[in-house]
């Protein structure tokens, strides 16, 4: 390989980010948390039970307990529980102001033009979220949660999500039916594979 092939073969490696094992190793390898020991800064991760189980209520305590970050709250039902939860919380915790938005509407958010859309209008109204909440994964989906292929499309935005605001993103999901499913989240695998 020539000096000039070398010198190309090293700008395109850059562009794409490719580190030699020494610059990777240069990095933290400490833990940055939004919620000590809970939720970690620019992750996915994924809170899922069976129906009537609290999900939402632990959700929602996590995220009216962040301060140090703006939250984003995708709320695709139980508008009017939450608005109580939220009430009773800031009055027990004598907060008033949160730096605490939501969308009180359930949209396809594994459709692109959709979620580009979402994420537009995040930028457009000045928010720049360190969590996004997608509550629930269900209501958020309008492919098949059994699809890998499905899947990928939803996981797809957590991850445009993610690489354009540096957020932590939590899915909100149900477990199955069946007895053997309870401790695990319902639908395809590729979901527990991208957490």
């Amino acid at each position: 390989m020539s000096g000039t092939d070398e010198v190309v073969a090293k700008a395109i490696s850059h562009q794409l980010g490719i580190q030699t094992i020494d610059e990777f190793l240069s990095g933290s390898s400490t833990v940055p948390w939004l919620i000590d020991a809970w939720i970690q800064e620019n992750c996915l991760m994924m809170v899922h039970g069976p129906s009537g189980s609290g999900k939402t209520f632990l959700v929602l305590d996590w995220c009216l307990r962040t301060k140090q970050c703006s939250v984003l709250y995708l709320a695709g039902e139980g508008h009017q529980g939450m608005r109580t939860r939220v009430r009773a919380w800031q009055q027990h915790h004598g907060v008033n102001l949160l730096d605490f938005h939501i969308l009180p509407s359930a949209i396809e958010l594994d459709q692109r033009k959709i979620a580009d859309r979402l994420i537009d209008e995040i930028y457009e109204l000045g928010i720049s979220p360190g969590l996004v909440v997608i509550d629930t994964l269900h209501r958020y989906f309008s492919g098949d949660e059994n699809s890998a292929k499905d899947a990928k499309s939803l996981l797809d935005t957590c991850g445009k999500l993610m690489h354009s605001y540096g957020c932590t993103v939590v899915l909100v999901h149900h477990t199955g039916l069946a007895a053997d499913a309870q401790t695990r989240a319902r639908g395809s695998s590729a979901w527990r594979g991208a957490l």
